[in-house]
């Protein structure tokens, strides 16, 4: 996260919601399920935001993970 973004929350703690993980990659035995939980650990553990359920109605920001292939087609 930019400090200048923090820095402009001061006390107030923004709310995110973390969307569905998606995988763009053509790797099918990734564990989604897996990086969508650490995701949600590193943010919870880092004190700077509040990370609400997905049925949630009222926060800051939507987080949609992506996962990307690293080799290039052409």
């Amino acid at each position: 996260l930019s400090s200048k973004l923090v820095a402009g929350w001061k006390s107030k703690k923004p709310r995110i919601i973390i969307g569905r993980t998606k995988n763009t990659t053509d790797n099918e035995n990734i564990r989604v399920i897996d990086i969508y939980d650490r995701i949600q650990e590193v943010l919870l553990n880092s004190g700077l935001v509040r990370v609400l359920d997905a049925s949630a109605t009222s926060f800051d920001y939507i987080i949609k993970p992506e996962i990307t292939a690293t080799r290039e087609y052409g």
